[in-house]
């Protein structure tokens, strides 16, 4: 009849032996492991670790052969940040005591004094800890992402955003690690509460994580805007250990956390 013809044109073949599929499925069939393959390359080893050597290497000669500007005369930043880091490297603490001297935390003439121990320049020593923070940053965020392209991606945008090539960052101010300080502390946070799988590493992680907090609330007087955030992942820990019934393991973890930020503020202010 009529209407059965008519049915049986606007029905779809079924896909078997003789049959092929629609131009748009088979284009989307054949696109799909072209995407896989993109997003998930298989590079060695060696080939990643080449890869993070020159984009580090590319970086770092940029910013050393970049000019930094020094205003010695900036009495509440770059002349104060600097008098401080020399007191410290000379083992003075933070010098005689006046109305500059607590003006600013001691978080960022500590990372002078320490590149000066080291015998690392200002310029230099931005700009290695700029790398390390990231590299490591998106190690932990791998663990999330799964695809070796976009995590790439994610560290070329982060190495590479030309925020630290601007002229308000090219000066000795503590605006230069405080970024990297907010990356390092989040890594180590999550790192402690969901990746580690033993005991060990997991407090190691977690006393990492207090001291960079600690070193954080120091360098800035406005920390506590990071609290919200923190506490978000933390809620999200504790509700991932009570499915897991493992409170006890998380209750250790977040007390050495805490105690260590603790016994940095503590050990400054006593």
């Amino acid at each position: 009849m009529r209407w059965q013809s008519r049915c049986e044109r606007e029905l779809p073949r079924p896909t078997g032996e003789g049959t092929s599929l629609p131009i748009g499925t088979a284009g989307a069939a054949n696109f799909a492991p072209a995407i896989t393959r993109f997003l998930y390359p298989n590079l060695s080893p060696a080939a990643i670790t080449a890869c993070l050597v020159a984009l580090t290497l590319g970086y770092v000669i940029v910013m050393v052969h970049t000019p930094l500007a020094v205003l010695a005369d900036a009495g509440h930043d770059d002349a104060l940040f600097m008098t401080l880091g020399g007191h410290l490297a000379a083992g003075e603490w933070l010098g005689p005591f006046n109305q500059f001297t607590l003006m600013k935390g001691p978080g960022y003439p500590a990372f002078l004094a320490l590149g000066h121990w080291l015998g690392i320049p200002v310029s230099l020593a931005h700009a290695l800890f700029h790398c390390a923070v990231i590299i490591f940053f998106v190690a932990v965020a791998h663990r999330f992402v799964g695809s070796l392209a976009l995590s790439g991606l994610l560290l070329v945008l982060l190495l590479w955003y030309p925020i630290s090539m601007t002229l308000p960052m090219l000066r000795i101010v503590r605006d230069d690690i405080y970024y990297g300080q907010i990356l390092l502390l989040l890594a180590l946070l999550v790192s402690a509460l969901f990746y580690t799988s033993t005991d060990r590493r997991r407090l190691l992680f977690a006393a990492l994580a207090g001291t960079v907090l600690g070193w954080l609330w120091l360098t800035r007087e406005e920390g506590v805007w990071i609290v919200p955030a923190l506490g978000l992942i933390v809620a999200v820990a504790v509700w991932e250990a009570a499915r897991d019934r493992r409170l006890r393991k998380l209750g250790l973890t977040l007390m050495m956390l805490f105690g260590v930020f603790a016994g940095t503020q503590v050990g400054f202010r006593g």
